[in-house]
This record gives structure tokens, C-alpha cells and sequence, in this order.
């Protein structure tokens, strides 16, 4: 695994060892992946079919993805695309009171952030760590729910960056 590959250059200049190790089953290798912060690199390396497993950052206060990454992953695509990262920018309950916010307006569960990255179908699955065995049932029943609508999308970006601005990424 190849963490953090910050560029095209990068990410082939590490690639020829990892394939190496993945052809001669180095040590029990049978897969090769990589965490990205480059969003083409990623998109360059997962669509070539030489990486097995990604990662990519995908959350409400770094959207990016969505527009110029997820919607040309390659449909028959080999590797998997997990997500990392998902309730890095989560609105707490007590963050929502001090932005001034009240029920008039929707607090985003934990959950609803897995959700926000499971709405665009080319996530294949996220990196999370539930603390407790009733988080992780939360999740589970949250994933049952349908995708969220553009406008929930655009909601949960617009309070993520209203709560953390200089974070934000256009």
C-alpha cells in the first residue's frame, strides 16, 4: 500500500515495486493500493487497472471528488475505490449551537456523512472505525436509507464550511 501519493510522478515511481511484489506474491502479496491525495493521480491510477485498492479523500469539506474525479472513474474499472476520511468535517451538535443554528435547520447525524460519500455510486466502500457496537448497527441502518438528494449534498457542504471555512476546499 502506498500511502499518501501526492502526484502522477509519485505514484509511478512507487508502482513498479509494489506490481513486482503482486507478480511474485513477495511475502504473500496478492493486491497492490494506494491512499491519494492527488485527485488525478488517483484517477490515473484507477483507471489503468494496475491498482487494486484506493483511497481517496471524499467529504463534505473536501467535495472536489464529485466533480472532477468520481464521475469519470472508468465503470469497468478492476480496483476498488474506498474513502477515507468521511466525518473529518462532521458538524457536532454543540458546533451547530454556537454557528447560532437551531431546528430550524438539519443536523447531520455521524452517519449522514457516510451517507453524503456512498450517494455517488463510484465508492465502492469507506475506511471508518465505529467505537461501539451500536455505532456501527447506526451505520449499518443508515446505509439502508436512500441516497441523499442534490439539495441534502449541497446542505451538509455549505454547513461543513460555514463551521470550519479556512478547511474548505472548492
Amino acid at each position: 500500500m502506498a500511502g499518501a501519493v501526492w502526484n502522477e510522478q509519485n505514484l509511478y515511481a512507487r508502482l513498479d515495486p509494489m506490481l513486482r511484489a503482486r507478480s511474485s506474491a513477495y511475502l504473500g502479496s496478492s493486491a497492490v493500493g494506494a491512499s491519494f491525495h492527488h485527485r488525478r493521480s488517483a484517477l490515473a491510477g484507477i483507471n489503468s487497472n494496475l491498482i487494486d485498492i484506493s483511497y481517496i479523500r471524499y467529504n463534505t469539506a473536501h467535495p472536489g471528488a464529485r466533480m472532477d474525479t468520481l464521475p469519470f472513474l472508468r465503470p469497468d474499472r478492476a480496483g476498488l475505490v474506498y474513502n477515507f476520511k468521511s466525518v473529518l468535517s462532521r458538524v457536532t451538535p454543540e458546533r451547530f449551537a454556537r454557528m447560532g443554528l437551531d431546528d430550524r435547520y438539519w443536523l447531520p447525524r455521524a452517519v449522514d456523512y457516510y451517507r453524503f460519500v456512498f450517494t455517488h455510486p463510484g465508492i465502492d466502500g469507506i475506511l471508518c472505525s465505529p467505537a461501539t457496537v451500536d455505532q456501527f448497527d447506526d451505520l449499518i441502518n443508515a446505509l439502508k436509507e436512500p441516497p441523499l438528494a442534490q439539495d441534502e449534498e449541497d446542505y451538509m457542504i455549505w454547513l461543513s464550511s460555514a463551521a470550519t471555512p479556512k478547511y474548505f476546499e472548492t
